[in-house]
Formats: structure tokens, C-alpha cells, sequence
């Protein structure tokens, strides 16, 4: 029974030792315990705040990539931007247009042509693309101008009610100023990478946003 108990006992130098379950633990021996356990604290909770530091930087690029697959207008740079990043970001078009002189496409001596340039056409009616909504709000239609792999410009097409919010959306935009001239209003702004060119038409029933190089 003596030897279950816990008690205090004091050395012949003064230094007192615990006495529990028959076995005497010195007060180093303590010491030395609680400092390693306190060290595996410490150590177990710098772990769990690199793996949390690790979490958020691997969330932070995650949600870096979504924003760039989903697509922005802004980050298209005329010359720039190449077609597989612009189909990467905003999906594939509705339709593609070529244009070919007729002497060359029905020449019967060749393949057809395989154009340079074309436009892909984006519509509003088929497509759920992030490229329809433009400078000036949700677009009917966009056309992109692709010359030799790379985009040379965006058009942006608003007619009847997204004419008129695209129209209100350009006019109080304080960075575009507007000339008018009879019944067409035009203005234009600087962006990153090239120039946002705008055509406003009578009564605001028609809008046109043209994003090119500078």
C-alpha cells in the first residue's frame, strides 16, 4: 500500500524527490518530461501551421487558375493573345468566317486555301462564352479577328434593351470621351495592351466596342 501511494520525500542534500507507485522520480526527471512534452507541442503545432500555410497557398493558386480559365475581356492583348489562349479562356466559338478571293478558292489545281486570317463568332443565342460580356456589359455578339495564330482585335455587338445598358454603362464611364457627330456618338480609352475603340447610334439603339492595338 505504501508503495501505491504517492508521496514527497527530501534527500540528504535538501533536494525532494516524488515517490509513485514504488518508483522515485527526481525533479530533473520532471523537468526534462515537461520541457519534452512541451517541445512536442511546439514542434507538433509548427507542423499543423506549415500544412495550413501549404492549404492556403495551394487554395490561392487554385482559385488563380479558375479566374484565368474562366475568362476576362481585360486580359486579351491585341498581337499578343494567342487563339489557343483565347479558346482556353472563352471556349469555342459558335462559327468560324473565312474570306477568299473566288480564282483562288475554286482553283482545281490545289487544295483549297487554309486561311491566315478569319473571325471566330461568338453569339449570344448559342453560346454561354464569358467573352460575351464585354467592356460595356453582356454582348448579342462578338467577332474576334485572328490573324496568323494570334488576336488582333474584339468586337463587341449591342442592340435594342443591351444597347441602350451598354450605351449608359460607356456614358458614364469618366475615362471615355465622346465626339459627336450627327447622330453617332464616338469615344475611346486606353487599356493594358491596346485601345478600346466605341460607337454609340441613334437613340443608343445600336453599340459597338472595338478593342485593338494602339
Amino acid at each position: 500500500m505504501e508503495a501505491e501511494r504517492s508521496m514527497v520525500e527530501v534527500g540528504c542534500h535538501g533536494v525532494a524527490a516524488t515517490k509513485s507507485h514504488g518508483r522515485v522520480v527526481r525533479p530533473s526527471q520532471l523537468i526534462a518530461s515537461v520541457m519534452r512534452t512541451e517541445g512536442d507541442r511546439k514542434v507538433g503545432g509548427g507542423i499543423m501551421r506549415m500544412c495550413c500555410h501549404g492549404v492556403f497557398t495551394v487554395l490561392v493558386a487554385l482559385l488563380a487558375c479558375a479566374a484565368l480559365q474562366a475568362g476576362d475581356w481585360t486580359t486579351i492583348r491585341p498581337a499578343v493573345t494567342t487563339e489557343a489562349e483565347l479558346l482556353a479562356a472563352f471556349g469555342s466559338p459558335d462559327e468560324v468566317v473565312a474570306t477568299f478571293p473566288w480564282a483562288e478558292w475554286s482553283a482545281r489545281w490545289k487544295k483549297r486555301p487554309v486561311a491566315a486570317g478569319y473571325v471566330l463568332s461568338y453569339q449570344v443565342q448559342g453560346s454561354k462564352s464569358p467573352l460575351l460580356v464585354g467592356p460595356a456589359g453582356q454582348a448579342d455578339h462578338v467577332e474576334v479577328n485572328v490573324w496568323q495564330g494570334k488576336v488582333g482585335a474584339v468586337r463587341w455587338q449591342y442592340g435594342g434593351p443591351t444597347a441602350r445598358a451598354a450605351a449608359e454603362v460607356l456614358r458614364g464611364d469618366p475615362q471615355v470621351r465622346f465626339d459627336t457627330a450627327d447622330t453617332l456618338a464616338h469615344g475611346g480609352k486606353p487599356v493594358t495592351g491596346g485601345l478600346l475603340s466605341v460607337e454609340i447610334g441613334p437613340r443608343d439603339a445600336r453599340v459597338e466596342v472595338l478593342l485593338q492595338l494602339k
